[in-house]
């Protein structure tokens, strides 16, 4: 668990604290190791500039003429009144060559220590009822920050996807996955998709985002560089027409309309209703759901959902052990309307 592991320790102030981890991480067969213990169980297998596959450094560069054409095409959508992910907050924040490691799609460094990861694995493996661990797994490719853990490569990525796809196959019942058609709003890379339809080939799923920059990777992550046949990346400006062909079992929404404004979550609900997509995942941060102003205070929006006839049927952690909600890799809720 390497170089956090004394910052780690200044945190955990409270003997409380550390005593209550000791004893979940025990029913792990695992402990809080000393540092010595630590380097020799634990390492970092990747941290952000491993080699690129051939051509992606030339593809992914800022002035591409691809990201121009999607934000020409963007700029007067409804959909694209953003706040926190607006172009002049992301200017410069993303190196598109490493765009799995720790941005703004997904934070993984932040602070947050190796044992953190430890304690969010175990926790997710252990309520693994679909066996993803044995199905999927981490490359670090593109920047993606990955411990080894009992000789498993371990990420953000997929600690989130295994615990999300476990919870999708919950509530939408018992085989649901095999050939789900799933839309993925503020899709970004496409993290989501990609892990859905490595572990189930007869699954779809579409990507759609309202920031050109994430249309863009998701075109060359998922279709160009993965390959993926059953994915579709649907550019805004062409989503309600893509949502008259389809058919979705579900709309997931992670972290996303958290991080832009009502008008904006408000035309998605619009297009969701007017095309009868009947249940919503919504992953949030928090119980509450908001938006985000331009100046970046807080909105609810779960009146939205109301308005649009989604009614919430369930709210529960991302971690179901409350210690690791508390000191795990980054918590969350889960919040699952049907309309």
């Amino acid at each position: 668990m390497g170089t956090d592991i004394d910052k780690l320790r200044g945190r955990l102030t409270s003997n409380q604290i550390r005593l209550d981890l000791n004893r979940v991480l025990k029913r792990f067969d695992l402990g809080l190791y000393r540092q010595s213990e630590v380097e020799t169980k634990q390492g970092v297998l990747a941290r952000g500039r491993d080699e690129l596959p051939e051509g992606a450094a030339e593809r992914l560069r800022p002035d591409h003429p691809r990201i121009a054409e999607l934000g020409a095409a963007y700029a007067d959508h409804p959909a694209s009144d953003l706040s926190v992910w607006s172009d002049h907050r992301l200017k410069g924040q993303i190196d598109l060559r490493y765009f799995r490691g720790d941005t703004q799609y997904l934070y993984q460094d932040r602070g947050t220590s190796e044992l953190a990861y430890r304690l969010s694995y175990d926790v997710a493996r252990s309520n693994d009822s679909l066996g993803l661990f044995d199905r999927v797994n981490e490359d670090g490719s593109f920047g993606a920050i990955a411990f080894e853990i009992d000789g498993v490569a371990v990420s953000r990525d997929l600690i989130d996807s295994v615990l999300e796809l476990n919870y999708l196959s919950e509530m939408l019942g018992a085989g649901s996955l095999d050939d789900i058609n799933l839309l993925d709003i503020g899709a970004g890379y496409g993290r989501l998709p990609h892990r859905l339809l490595q572990a189930f080939p007869g699954a779809t799923a579409s990507a759609t985002d309202a920031v050109p920059i994430s249309t863009f990777l998701c075109e060359y992550f998922l279709s160009e560089h993965l390959g993926l046949s059953n994915a579709s990346v649907v550019p805004l400006h062409k989503f309600s027409e893509h949502l008259e062909s389809q058919s979705f079992d579900v709309a997931v929404n992670i972290h996303s309309w958290p991080e832009t404004t009502t008008n904006s979550v408000n035309w998605w609900l619009q297009q969701l209703a007017d095309h009868d997509v009947k249940r919503i995942l919504i992953i949030h941060g928090s119980e509450t759901l908001f938006t985000r102003s331009h100046q970046l205070s807080e909105e609810p929006f779960e009146p939205l959902l109301e308005r649009f006839g989604y009614r919430r049927v369930d709210l529960r952690p991302k971690y179901s052990d409350p210690l690791a909600q508390r000191l795990g890799a980054f918590p969350a809720f889960y919040h699952f309307f049907e309309r």
